[in-house]
């Protein structure tokens, strides 16, 4: 896009905060169901061990939303794209609120998540938009506005779905979204020149993995990374009810190291362009192992899992400033929205996946098997990055030809 698409990021929408929290409240939609399992489990005659189907399906209705969705955003105008998808994610909440089974409530879950990838076209979008030297800053506040909209609505969610029922909790949440449309139009509404077809732009998802080899390491690495990150926070509330023994407000107020998480990511993004990528990137996955070597090694308490959440949390997105900005610039600026759908397709996919995983360790050996899981995951994070630090990735911006 040219002079007239920057002029309408940074006049027609005016609000780069704005922006910021319609992206957020995107992102929140794959965490709601955590801080409510227990509950809905408790209602639908469940261990709450074994009731994480709505955590699993989000994210996994996430991951194809990325894969079907996200990739329009080389061929559609942005803001009606982040307009419909809110539309149907507003729908999607209610059906979860009024569902009359379990498996109602995970295919709710599962059509929410899908729609609520909204979030991620506002990504591309803007560092698209971005001069390269501002790229790194535009990302740190979108990604941590984006923690702050996972971990903010997490926590609210618990404490109303305690007060109130967890069916009144996603009807509110319903709500929300409905207020969000109403900043819908900060959203930048030109489209791409000579946008491609729906169907042309899926097929060449193929082509655009082939033709960088740096998007796979990097989308690799951060799906490591985040991994480490989606399977402690999403056994936390289970553990802080089941064995510390919280009711389901106090657990959810574990979210509040989160928020933390996400105001000092934002706070500190413009240290990305200044420390330089190799920096960033180094002492971003040493929180991740920290975070997760803290959940892992220490002796299970609040304290620790506050403090290893809070490192996994602002580690991941820390990570996330230099491996998304850096994916993306592998290839042909027309095609950023399709190198999105496969950092963040393959990023949500691993971390369902491994989610379902962390499922049955849990069962069969408690939240300590889940936190070993994490720590291994961040150890491969890290080792990934040395790859890329040692292949030219990471410290100079390669462009596909």
């Amino acid at each position: 896009m040219g002079d007239a698409a920057r002029r309408e990021l940074s006049e027609g929408s005016g609000r780069p905060g704005l922006l910021s929290a319609i992206a957020g409240s995107g992102v929140a939609v794959i965490y709601l169901p955590q801080p409510i399992e227990p509950l809905v489990a408790a209602e639908f005659g469940l261990p709450a061990a074994g009731a994480t189907g709505g955590t699993t399906a989000v994210a996994l209705g996430y991951a194809l939303g990325i894969w079907v969705l996200v990739p329009l955003n080389d061929r559609l105008a942005a803001r009606s794209q982040v307009t419909w998808q809110l539309l149907i994610c507003v729908g999607a909440l209610v059906g979860a609120a009024l569902a009359w089974s379990y498996p109602a409530f995970v295919a709710a879950c599962f059509a929410a998540g899908v729609a609520a990838t909204y979030a991620q076209v506002l990504v591309p979008t803007a560092l698209r938009l971005a001069a390269p030297r501002n790229r790194a800053r535009t990302a740190g506040l979108l990604l941590g506005a984006l923690l702050i909209g996972s971990f903010l609505p997490r926590t609210a969610m618990g404490a109303v779905a305690d007060a109130a029922g967890w069916r009144p909790a996603l009807l509110a949440a319903a709500t929300a979204l409905l207020l969000v449309l109403l900043g819908a139009r900060a959203v930048p509404a030109g489209r791409p020149q000579q946008p491609p077809g729906w169907w042309a732009v899926v097929a060449s998802l193929p082509r655009v993995v082939t033709s960088s080899r740096g998007l796979l390491l990097l989308t690799a690495l951060h799906a490591s990374a985040f991994s480490a990150f989606f399977t402690a926070w999403a056994y936390s509330t289970v553990y802080a009810v089941d064995t510390l023994g919280l009711p389901v407000t106090r657990a959810a107020l574990i979210g509040v190291v989160g928020v933390a998480a996400g105001v000092l990511a934002m706070v500190a993004s413009g240290v990305h362009d200044r420390v330089g990528a190799r920096r960033s990137l180094t002492v971003a996955l040493t929180l991740v192992v920290a975070g997760a070597a803290v959940l892992a090694l220490a002796p299970a308490g609040r304290v620790q899992l506050g403090v290893g959440l809070f490192l996994l949390s602002l580690g991941m997105i820390a990570s996330q400033v230099t491996t998304q900005s850096r994916a993306l610039a592998t290839v042909d600026p027309g095609r950023t929205g399709r190198a999105n759908t496969v950092f963040l397709a393959v990023t949500f996919a691993a971390g369902s996946g491994l989610t379902a995983l962390a499922g049955t360790l849990y069962r069969a050996h408690g939240f300590a098997a889940v936190t070993a899981l994490s720590l291994l995951l961040a150890g491969c994070a890290a080792i990934l990055a040395v790859a890329a630090i040692r292949s030219g990735l990471i410290g100079t911006a390669r462009r596909a030809s």
